[in-house]
Parts: structure tokens; C-alpha cells; sequence
């Protein structure tokens, strides 16, 4: 019976013990994730300003400002003074156009 006892009360520190590394090893790794959660913070901030900062650069402004009026007048101009023949080097530069505004869209989103 004395064995029974003893044998419970060392299963007994042993899950204490147990409970208490996993406490302290919970709280390390809590520690950890919030050192990384400061991280990522830190570097989405400075991506997102940079976007930001490149979305309202003036240069930027005056780019856009021109292929958007590309954009508006491109196949009016394109019909009148062209022939069917450069109508490809008017796509490719119509899809220039359209990845320009796509990255615009993607960085003022982020910004």
C-alpha cells in the first residue's frame, strides 16, 4: 500500500512539473509570436507607405494623367489617321495602358 502512495505522489510532481514546463514553454513561444507580430507590423507598414508615397508621387500623377487621356482618345485617333495595319502596335500599346492602371490599382490598395 505504501508503494501505491509514494508511486502516486511522484506521478503527481511529475504532472505538475509537466503542466509547468508547458506553462512556461507556452509563454516563450507567446513571447516569440509577439515578437514577430511586432515584425510583420513594422515591414507591412513600410511597404505601405512606400506604396503610398509611390502611388502620389507627381511623376507617377503625370503618367496616369497621360494614359488616361491615351485611353480616352487612343481609338478615336487610332480610326481617323491609321490603318489596319497598325492595329497591333495600338493593342500592345492599349495593353500598356491597361497593366499601368492595374498596378496603380494594386499599389493604391495596399497604400
Amino acid at each position: 500500500m505504501e508503494m501505491t502512495k509514494s508511486s502516486l505522489k511522484s506521478d503527481f510532481e511529475k504532472e505538475k512539473e509537466n503542466k509547468l514546463k508547458r506553462r512556461q514553454s507556452s509563454v516563450f513561444v507567446k513571447e516569440e509570436l509577439e515578437k514577430i507580430d511586432h515584425i510583420e507590423k513594422r515591414c507591412c507598414d513600410a511597404v505601405r507607405t512606400s506604396c503610398q508615397k509611390f502611388v502620389e508621387a507627381p511623376s507617377i500623377q503625370v503618367l496616369m494623367m497621360i494614359v488616361t487621356f491615351y485611353s480616352l482618345f487612343c481609338d478615336d485617333i487610332r480610326l481617323m489617321y491609321f490603318t489596319k495595319a497598325h492595329d497591333y502596335d495600338w493593342m500592345y500599346a492599349t495593353s500598356v495602358a491597361m497593366a499601368l492602371f492595374a498596378i496603380e490599382i494594386i499599389l493604391a490598395s495596399i497604400g
